[in-house]
């Protein structure tokens, strides 16, 4: 009878670290779609700034400190799913990221807003991550080489 109870006793213990284990495996699953979930809304977030500038930049109704709020919580979007990524611990597609800021960069110096202007902001808002997000080839094409040549030495170049 004893040693039912043992080999009984032993299998519940087999059984209960299997559900256990299972149970810990669906919290982390549940944890990383929870991850996943917010990554879309900033990815999102960061679309539809970028194209509320995009629309607003066409406007020739709206000032220039107008256009520089959108830039501005724009920016704040780009920052926001930059550190989202780095602390899900996952890789910043930094391509993505380039070819959305050079959007709304192209789209910056069709409203009329200089590069020092875009540049200081964007270095203001998001640091060491500017030199990562802003492709020089752009710069130069979009505002010229002077421009690209005060890029360079903002960013210690």
């Amino acid at each position: 009878m004893s040693s039912e109870v043992e080999r009984l006793r032993i299998e519940l213990s087999r059984r209960i670290s299997e559900l256990e284990l299972r149970v810990e495996k669906l919290e982390k699953d549940l944890e990383a779609l929870s991850k996943i979930s917010e990554l879309t809304w900033r990815i999102a977030q960061l679309e539809s700034s970028a194209q509320r500038f995009l629309t607003h930049s066409r406007n020739s109704l709206l000032t220039l400190p107008a256009l520089e709020e959108e830039l501005n919580e724009y920016f704040g979007d780009l920052k926001e799913l930059i550190a989202t990524l780095e602390d899900a611990g996952m890789p910043v597609d930094w391509g993505f990221i380039r070819r959305s800021a050079s959007r709304v960069l192209k789209a910056a110096k069709e409203a009329g807003i200089s590069f020092s202007l875009f540049a200081n902001l964007m270095v203001e808002k998001l640091g060491d991550y500017a030199a990562k997000i802003v492709d020089e080839k752009i710069v130069g094409r979009i505002y010229g080489l002077a421009e690209l040549e005060h890029w360079r030495k903002l960013m210690g170049k």
